[in-house]
């Protein structure tokens, strides 16, 4: 329903300074590890390269470009996987923008800690309050949830302490705990097997939560290369616990809903969503 503007290399003030090797330097350190993935030399060289309008400490933002006065919009804080640039899931990030959320997506390559993430929402809220920002008046800031890849699930894991988190989702990742808000874990019948095994393990923890395991030859970076399997669920999960939306819940509840019974697709499993 919305027009998506992309605002790069914002967060002034909110840097997240570079502590480890992969956020360094030029970024060929990280070739080998995306390698790993597949892809061309060329492209694979391209992505693990910083270039000097990509900075790393700063943060990329989607958002509603063409707000109504009075609009206001519930807040995802992104998390990379290891290695990965915002680019690599510019489809899922914009996709959320257009349906009506404010997406701060850090620029680090190396997320795990979480801080990166909550320094994000700091971020946001202060521009909420901002007359310059494009963002002033436009933020639901008691609206606040999570989500990251691999490297990323854990910092989303790690950040959710924070009490403004609503929701959360982790994808292909785990968790070694719980944490007193709904969470959607996906991975992926060939995901590594720490993802595979630690988002079912990280769903069973929770009091609330939902899990999925794609079929159909997905694996780890499914979400970056096809992201039209993962961003409807996505989508789907923020509507319904942050904008309390009845077609976001019947993805994931009632007998008949849009992820169950379909065990050719994926394996689902839900508890106790309200």
């Amino acid at each position: 329903p919305y027009q998506v503007a992309k605002d790069e290399n914002v967060g002034e003030g909110f840097e997240n300074p570079a502590t480890n090797p992969n956020d360094q330097g030029d970024g060929l350190g990280c070739l080998s590890f995306i390698s790993m993935f597949g892809g061309e030399e060329a492209t694979n060289v391209s992505y693990s390269t910083l270039t000097p309008d990509y900075d790393i400490e700063r943060y990329t933002l989607y958002r509603p470009g063409d707000p109504a006065p009075g609009d206001t919009f519930p807040v995802l804080s992104w998390a990379n996987g290891t290695c990965a640039k915002v680019i690599g899931y510019d489809g899922l990030l914009s996709h959320l923008a257009s349906h009506g959320f404010i997406v701060i997506a850090a620029n680090s390559r190396y997320t795990g800690s979480g801080e990166a993430q909550r320094k994000g929402v700091d971020w946001v809220l202060e521009q909420n309050a901002n007359p310059d920002s494009p963002l002033h008046g436009h933020v639901a800031a008691e609206l606040i949830g999570l989500f990251g890849h691999s490297q990323g699930g854990a910092s989303t894991w790690n950040a959710s302490k924070d009490p403004r988190v609503k929701t959360a989702i982790v994808l292909n990742a785990g968790a070694m705990d719980a944490r007193p808000i709904p969470s959607y874990f996906l991975t992926g019948d060939d995901d590594v097997a720490f993802a595979l095994n630690g988002s079912r393990s990280g769903a069973m923890l929770q009091e609330s939560s939902a899990f999925v395991q794609l079929h159909e030859g997905s694996d780890h970076i499914t979400l970056m290369v096809e992201p039209e399997r993962v961003y409807p669920s996505v989508t789907a999960w923020f509507r319904y616990h942050l904008r309390n939306d009845q077609e976001g819940r019947a993805w994931f509840v009632g007998d008949d809903c849009k992820l169950c019974n379909r065990a050719e697709q994926w394996e689902y499993i839900a508890k106790q969503l309200p």
